[in-house]
């Protein structure tokens, strides 16, 4: 086997694994062989290497132990898991079953246009979606979804040009071209919704027209109304028609809102990969984001309630919780909900801490 067949075939992990040790090694001024040993005990604690990365906290000299308010996402999936039953899950996780809720519920949600279902024939599958798509793309703006999806992984954002299929940049698009990239997705379906259009105000702060969330998580503990435990915003740069943060690989940015609306530190994933860094303004107008009040917040708060209380069966959820030109309207609720811990607390997030407590408030006789 020639040199280069033996490096192609080397898996691709180990690789990704070599290389973020090497960068982390070059940017903390840290020996690699320190880095390596060091991220060999965190992940054997249950750390994720690709949080480590993120949260800045691969530097041997400031891990984990160092950084009270850094939480690892598998704690904060164990504790969802203790309280939320796998039964109930689906309502969620399911976007088709969500809106369903919602509509019983009279909970606000983008207006459900159709679903893309697979046929047994992968021929009649891109006729019939790419049929849904032409049509519907031609009458108004859509977004398409995979139904399991998460982090805004697979979500198109459609828009039209000369009153036919466009990309969000304005792109004429081939709906048959299209409907097969789609099916090629491994998605086993997809919900097209009418897109929404951002709260002015929003408008105005970030510069573009896609959505920004919130992520407001609950807690319905039995004998107890919901009630608030935590509070994020996505704020959208305009890269990306999505506002997720995606452990910063979006470029967008996350900040926590304290009770009265108003944004703390934002944060951004740090352009050598490794932390968080502070961004106070927006990075395309200029406008200050530090203790920016977000509109409609008591609005969108008495959503999120609503729903809490709705769907009790489920006692913890991160609700997505869109600022529009209609006011909040729920984009989706996640039983399995991230959290980005700010580097600026103190302590554990109270998200966490609320949610340990009530963990052990279920589990006592």
């Amino acid at each position: 086997m020639s040199r280069l067949a033996r490096v192609c075939a080397v898996p691709l992990r180990p690789l990704r694994v070599a290389g973020r040790l090497v960068g982390a090694a070059r940017h903390h001024g840290a020996p690699l062989p320190r880095v390596a040993t060091h991220a060999f005990r965190q992940t054997r604690r249950g750390w994720r290497l690709g949080e480590l990365a993120m949260l800045g906290l691969l530097d041997p000299d400031r891990g984990p132990d160092a950084a009270p308010w850094a939480v690892r996402a598998a704690e904060i999936e164990r504790l969802q898991e203790a309280l939320n039953p796998p039964e109930h899950v689906p309502v969620c996780e399911d976007k088709r079953r969500f809106a369903d809720f919602c509509a019983r519920a009279g909970l606000p949600t983008p207006r459900r246009l159709a679903v893309l279902e697979r046929d047994a024939e992968p021929a009649a599958t891109v006729l019939e979606w790419s049929r849904i798509l032409a049509e519907e793309g031609a009458r108004r703006d859509i977004v398409v979804k995979p139904v399991d999806g998460h982090r805004g992984v697979g979500v198109r954002v459609l828009g039209r040009s000369h009153g036919a299929l466009a990309d969000h940049r304005g792109r004429p698009l081939d709906p048959v071209a299209l409907a097969r990239r789609l099916a090629a997705d491994p998605w086993p379906a997809y919900v097209v919704e009418e897109r929404l259009r951002p709260h002015p105000a929003l408008r105005r702060l970030t510069g573009h027209d896609y959505l920004n969330t919130l992520r407001i998580v609950t807690l319905a503990e039995a004998g107890e109304p919901a009630r608030i435990v935590g509070r994020l915003w996505r704020i959208g740069t305009g890269g990306e028609p999505i506002d997720s943060f995606r452990a910063g690989a979006t470029g967008n940015l996350s900040v926590e809102i304290g009770e009265d609306g108003r944004a703390g530190t934002p944060w951004a994933l740090a352009r050598s990969g490794f932390g968080l860094e502070p961004v106070r303004v927006h990075p395309v107008t200029g406008e200050a984001l530090e203790g920016y009040r977000v509109p409609d917040w008591d609005l969108a708060c008495a959503t999120a309630l609503r729903a809490a209380e709705a769907l009790r069966e489920l006692p913890s959820v991160g609700w997505d919780v869109a600022l529009t030109d209609r006011g909040p309207v729920l984009i989706e609720g996640n039983a399995w909900w991230a959290w980005l811990c700010d580097p600026q607390g103190q302590g554990e997030p109270p998200v966490v801490t609320a949610h340990r407590r009530a963990v052990a408030r279920a589990a006592a006789p």
